[in-house]
């Protein structure tokens, strides 16, 4: 798929179903981070792949999506020793009281959050950035598509956002990234 702007999305046999139909505000997240902040996405890269094996077996081990290990990519750069202007502090961003109100093992090594909560990875996602608050009674349980319009617009654009850095990370080569 030719984007307008010129940008290839490249659609493999294996694609994930959401890269099959892409819509636009994933269209939007992969046009900015292969393109826009393409030097960014360089240094985030180059990071992860350093920690890629790691973060993807703690995942497998645990039964978490390897996907979502691209969270770090778009929560800090994959960088460590970030620490956000409202106090999220690593690569994984992570608020000094959710940690603690969660009882979690939070250090730049270990997220404990879980999707006990939410009961889908997507929704999993979606609450790692606004807060599980937001997946209490009704919403819980319910797919992402039928409830994204109810969560904070910071959290609509979170979903496209790791999407898109999935993407990326997946067709980095094509998208003309070095391999590293």
């Amino acid at each position: 798929l030719l984007t307008d702007d010129g940008i290839t999305i490249y659609m493999a046999i294996d694609a994930p179903v959401y890269f099959q139909e892409p819509d636009e505000e994933v269209v939007k997240w992969v046009r900015f981070y292969a393109v826009h902040k393409k030097k960014w996405t360089t240094g985030a890269f180059r990071r992860y792949a350093q920690w890629e094996a790691l973060i993807k077996q703690a995942f497998r081990s645990r039964g978490v999506p390897e996907e979502l290990a691209e969270l770090c990519l778009i929560e800090s750069g994959c960088t460590a020793n970030a620490r956000s202007e409202a106090g999220a502090k690593g690569m994984w961003q992570i608020m000094p009281q959710t940690g603690r109100a969660y009882g979690m093992t939070v250090s730049r090594y270990a997220d404990d959050r879980n999707y006990n909560k939410t009961g889908e990875w997507t929704l999993a996602a979606a609450a790692y950035n606004c807060g599980p608050g937001f997946f209490t009674g009704r919403k819980a349980g319910v797919p992402w598509e039928r409830i994204k319009h109810t969560l904070p617009q910071e959290t609509q654009k979170y979903i496209p956002a790791l999407l898109a850095m999935h993407y990326v990370w997946t067709y980095r080569k094509e998208l003309g990234f070095r391999a590293d």
